[in-house]
């Protein structure tokens, strides 16, 4: 299990954390290159198998919301900032959404925006393009939440 960010309102929290699940022990993960992002917390953490990395999006980076995306790829120990070019379609920034990874994309749906409204807006990163687009909802779409959590269940 691995842990990142995360706010405790005294410190910022940049530790990258590992869990062993069969002997409980905590360790700190040693990364290579420039080191670990901005401390955040209110993000979303997801592991995306086929390329063994983990995507963390959004959440108060220094008690501003942001849609800043990085990613930790396991192989190399190493993380990697994500940019798009300044033109590029891209969710607004948020906190307390929820993100999942289906096939080769990541989606993320709702939290609380710049403005301190709650969201509904459906979002999905094509992780192999590295491009954003907004999902048109229909059927009975989610009220506005924030603070939730999500999960696949492919039965």
């Amino acid at each position: 299990m691995f842990l990142f960010g995360g706010s405790n309102l005294e410190t910022e929290n940049k530790k990258f954390f590992s869990l062993d699940l069969n002997q409980f022990k905590w360790e700190i993960v040693k990364v290579r290159g420039d080191g670990v992002p901005d401390s955040r917390d209110e993000h979303t953490a997801c592991f995306y198998e086929n390329e063994a990395s983990m995507i963390i999006f959004g959440g108060f980076i220094k008690g501003v919301r942001t849609n800043e995306m990085d990613k930790f790829l396991f192989q190399e120990n190493r993380w990697v900032k994500l940019t798009l070019p300044q033109t590029a379609i891209r969710p607004r920034p948020r906190s307390g959404h929820s993100a999942v990874i289906h096939q080769s994309s990541m989606y993320v749906f709702g939290g609380r925006g710049d403005d301190n409204i709650k969201l509904n807006d459906l979002w999905r990163f094509d992780i192999s393009t590295n491009v954003w687009q907004e999902i048109k909802q229909e059927g009975t779409v989610p009220i506005p939440r924030c603070g939730h959590s999500c999960d696949i269940f492919e039965g």
